[in-house]
């Protein structure tokens, strides 16, 4: 079965044409398109890292008309592109800028001039966006300027139904071709844009079994059009009568101009996401002191998670977890609840609360430093005097109904790799009471050598390359990653088992394979 690739951008604008050694492609320029001025696709943007120049553009978007009279200028694009995937920290507003109103990279200058380069004030992401199931997959920049000039973009408006036709309109500056070799990638110095077919849910479903037709579209025509590397937050534009609105946001797809697999974006028609991108929503928290335990890590006492200090956060979630010799095992459910009673089968282990603050404009994730390891009950006091003959037992409580407190556990089966591709088996285990494994996590990285120069002189750099890839259920408990057409060398896969309580594997197994 062909992996689900990860998400539709570039892994870092500053590893240019490096990021994409990963053999399945995430999306990027358009595949099947042709090259097109930006007055055909006014809304269209770049996202770009900070002084860096335009043509390491990562991710695309669109000048979001406000609707609400917001006198900002706000830019949508997907939630991926604004994560950084190394730290999945959100990344910070001064890391980022936006291209508008030019058709080709080249003309951009490679400093902010407020009319075709922009800084960006602020940044949130949709508070329901999930990182394992890419679902909700939106986020919106907030731009330093009061307005883009009518000559260099034209906001477009958000779609409020589904069903608005049988095609829409992508763009983009990511690549138009792309294989297992440098030379086999183009990347377009001119914008390029297709009009392709948006694809029934069930026809989507078939594709994607983890397509959720609420929050999610799909569009494509195989190789006659289709988003690639760096398409990522661009726009799926459809037209009703005479308007264009913002039907979809480019997410996701497996390799870039598949039949089988047209590409998935965020629907815009969903109520939750619509309300979101019509909200002029806040920045996410941000921890303004680390998380800690409180109390005394010994058999029979109460240890209370301090969640720390977060900005803006309206909702705090806590959760303990407890880990010795690389295992690791949920000891509570993610929720409000704060404290957990050690048990005698907690002694030896260490423990730890880990800690997700959330508001209208995203999230973020803390964890505190372990306790020390649980002690054993201390000894029992003498025994008292007899007492009196005791009353009657009550009639016991209800038993509760089981809960789902252990993390579950994915390990490497089997990997193997060709010049054709690396599949890797993964089994997963949910020991006890088990809500049901959602799914597994997955990365690979490798070094690449590159020149570059280092006081003044040329040598050879070494660069680590990470790419988020997709693991696809094959029969409970086994999943597969596929990496295709790998590069040469020594590639390093990482999985993460996560289930439905919110459970989460600590840390990954890794497998290092060689491909020759």
């Amino acid at each position: 079965m062909k992996t689900i690739v990860g998400l539709r951008v570039l892994i870092s604008a500053c590893l240019c044409l490096t990021a994409l050694l990963a053999a399945a492609a995430p999306a990027g320029a358009i595949i099947g398109g042709q090259a097109t001025p930006v007055a055909t696709v006014p809304w269209q943007v770049g996202v770009v890292e900070a002084g860096q120049p335009a043509a390491k553009q990562f991710c695309g978007g669109s000048l979001l008309d406000p609707q609400d009279s917001s006198p900002v200028t706000r830019v949508v694009t997907a939630a991926h592109c604004v994560i950084d995937p190394g730290t999945g920290a959100v990344r910070r507003p001064g890391d980022l800028e936006v291209l508008t109103g030019r058709s080709k990279l080249s003309t951009y200058p490679n400093a902010p001039d407020g009319n075709t380069r922009m800084r960006v004030r602020e940044i949130s992401f949709s508070p329901g966006y999930d990182d394992v199931t890419d679902d909700r997959d939106v986020a919106v920049l907030t731009l330093d300027t009061t307005g883009v000039p009518p000559a260099f973009g034209t906001p477009i408006r958000l779609a409020s139904t589904t069903g608005l036709g049988p095609t829409g309109r992508i763009s983009g500056w990511g690549a138009t071709a792309w294989g297992p070799n440098e030379s086999d990638r183009h990347y377009p110095d001119n914008l390029t844009r297709a009009d392709v077919t948006i694809h029934s849910d069930a026809t989507c479903a078939t594709g994607y079994p983890g397509f959720k037709p609420a929050t999610m579209l799909c569009a494509g025509d195989g190789p006659g059009g289709d988003a690639c590397f760096g398409d990522s937050g661009g726009p799926l534009a459809v037209q009703s009568g005479t308007t264009w609105l913002l039907a979809g946001i480019t997410s996701f797809g497996v390799g870039c101009g598949d039949p089988a697999h047209p590409g998935v974006y965020a629907e815009v028609a969903d109520p939750t996401t619509r309300a979101y991108l019509l909200s002029n929503p806040p920045p996410p928290p941000a921890a303004t002191s680390p998380p800690s335990v409180l109390g005394t890590p010994q058999v029979g006492q109460t240890l209370t998670c301090n969640p720390g200090g977060w900005s803006t956060a309206t909702r705090v979630d806590t959760q303990f977890v407890k880990t010795a010799n690389g295992a690791t095992i949920t000891l509570t459910g993610s929720g409000l609840g704060r404290t957990y009673a050690l048990a005698p089968g907690d002694a030896g282990w260490q423990v730890l609360c880990l800690v997700k603050a959330s508001n209208a404009g995203g999230w973020a994730r803390g964890r505190s430093a372990a306790t020390a390891a649980v002690a054993a009950a201390a000894a029992p006091a003498p025994a008292p005097a007899p007492a009196p003959a005791p009353a009657p037992a009550p009639t016991p409580a209800p038993t509760p109904p089981p809960r789902d407190v252990t993390a579950p556990r994915a390990r490497i089966a089997k990997a193997t790799c060709s010049r054709k591709r690396c599949v890797v088996d993964v089994k997963v285990t949910d020991r006890g009471y088990s809500a049901g494994v959602k799914g597994v996590v997955s990365s690979v990285s490798w070094s690449v050598k590159r020149s570059c120069r280092r006081h003044g002189r040329k040598t050879t750099c070494t660069r680590t390359v990470k790419r988020k890839l997709r693991a696809v259920r094959r029969s409970p408990g086994r999943y597969r990653v596929t990496l295709r057409r790998p590069s040469r060398g020594v590639k390093r896969f990482a999985v993460i088992a996560v289930d439905r309580a919110g459970n989460r594997q600590l840390k990954p197994a890794v497998k290092r394979v060689r491909v020759r």
